[in-house]
């Protein structure tokens, strides 16, 4: 049951990584090419948004993990 929570965290890991490499790509488009202030200003906007959603779903993984460690550091010992 933990292996797949585990495997859960990791693929939601790897989905963030995929977007923070999207938002990198998008953030040199617009850095290397000159655009409308009205664009930039709703791409910057969106570029904050994602960044409020990835700071939500980083928290919500490290409170599961740290969950996951002290399961173990209080009924690991007890099995062994």
């Amino acid at each position: 049951m933990l292996d797949s929570k585990t495997d859960e965290i990791d693929n939601r890991l790897k989905a963030a990584e995929q977007e923070i490499v999207k938002l990198h790509t998008e953030t040199f488009r617009l850095d290397k090419v000159k655009t409308e202030l009205s664009l930039f200003l709703k791409t910057k906007k969106k570029f904050e948004l994602k960044d409020i959603e990835h700071d939500v779903k980083l928290f919500k993984c490290t409170n599961h993990v740290v969950t996951h460690d002290n399961f173990y550091d209080k009924y690991l010992p007890i099995r062994t």
